[in-house]
């Protein structure tokens, strides 16, 4: 009997113990990112973007936006959110992350705007 209720009590013990580390919060895989990478070393080490869109800006300067989705666990529940790096002349220059929703509705904010005002050229 007594070793039973031992069996009992170690796999309660463990199940919890498993069960907590399943729930914990989970980050982002781009964490470690830093300025300064080139494009192509980025692209084989994170993959192919989502989405990906081009332009020059005001001084002619070539850039690039590369967007990844993920899948995250936060405060038990579950985010979808964009990881966006900007890249100049094929070196990126920054990163940030939004949630989902946020980046779509930013996007067809532009698009809208975009058709009011025209393109820039």
């Amino acid at each position: 009997m007594r070793t039973k209720l031992i069996i009992f009590l170690t796999v309660i013990f463990f199940g919890l113990l498993t069960s907590c580390v399943l729930l914990r919060d989970q980050s982002s895989k781009f964490t470690d990112v830093r300025p300064g990478i080139e494009k192509e070393v980025f692209i084989a080490r994170y993959g192919k973007p989502l989405q990906y869109n081009f332009f020059n800006n005001e001084e002619g300067v070539f850039c690039e936006e590369l967007v990844y989705k993920e899948l995250i666990f936060y405060s038990f529940e579950q985010r979808q959110i964009n990881s966006i790096f900007f890249f100049e002349d094929g070196r990126l220059v920054s990163q940030e992350q939004v949630e989902d929703w946020a980046y779509r509705e930013q996007k067809m904010r532009e698009k809208e705007l975009e058709k009011v005002y025209g393109g820039s050229d």
